[in-house]
């Protein structure tokens, strides 16, 4: 749902990527730009209808994250997201959502999953570039160590128990809307978007906040 979806899309057959993942399902044309170069098309979901919808339109697997995932996420666990998928769609079901060694590949595979999918795991491997400081911090945290807020951007957002997080959990919407909106900015000035593209950027993930 990018403004630039398409130049992104662009970039990618021009340099010969072969598998394109993305959250957030575009439209049907994105997709078909994608597979018409040969392109391999992992969309990620939330949802079994939105499985299904990818399914439909051309994808090659399809990658479910549950509710245990980090970052943005939804309600439905990843046990039973899994299975309704499998059983929903005929291609390649990917599971993503609190997977983090073999036991859980194990058991994706026993739910019916072609594989698995890990992001924050892989932020404390020896190859990773995050500063130890931080991989260190991570460790500090045990099971009860996150938490799933919509006071971070207005969706659901699981996000670890740091003092940061601690306090906007606790503060009201005008207490939040200076840090906000220095965050905002400080985002802006990083990904180099306009006001009208970052807003557009907001809104569309704030559209895709129901889809788990």
């Amino acid at each position: 749902d990018a403004g630039d979806a398409m130049e992104r899309v662009d970039l990618l057959i021009r340099e010969g990527v072969r598998v394109a993942s993305f959250a957030l399902a575009p439209k049907e044309a994105l997709i078909k730009r994608l597979k018409d170069a040969g392109v391999i098309v992992i969309p990620s979901i939330g949802a079994v209808r939105h499985a299904e919808k990818v399914a439909a339109w051309g994808a090659d697997a399809v990658m479910v994250q549950g509710g245990e995932g980090g970052g943005h996420t939804g309600s439905v666990p990843t046990t039973l997201l899994i299975p309704s998928v499998v059983e929903a769609v005929d291609i390649p079901v990917v599971a993503a959502g609190g997977f983090y060694d073999g036991r859980g590949l194990a058991a994706a595979i026993a739910y019916g999953a072609a594989g698995i999918g890990m992001g924050t795991r892989f932020l404390l491997t020896s190859d990773s570039a995050v500063p130890e400081a931080i991989k260190r911090r991570y460790l500090e945290f045990g099971l009860d160590g996150t938490v799933v807020t919509t006071k971070a951007d207005g969706m659901p957002h699981r996000l670890l128990r740091t003092e940061f997080v601690e306090g906007i959990e606790r503060g009201g919407r005008l207490a939040q809307l200076l840090p906000t909106m220095r965050r905002s900015l400080q985002f802006k000035r990083m990904s180099g978007l306009s006001w009208r593209g970052l807003v557009a950027d907001a809104m569309s993930m704030k559209k895709a906040s129901g889809r788990s």
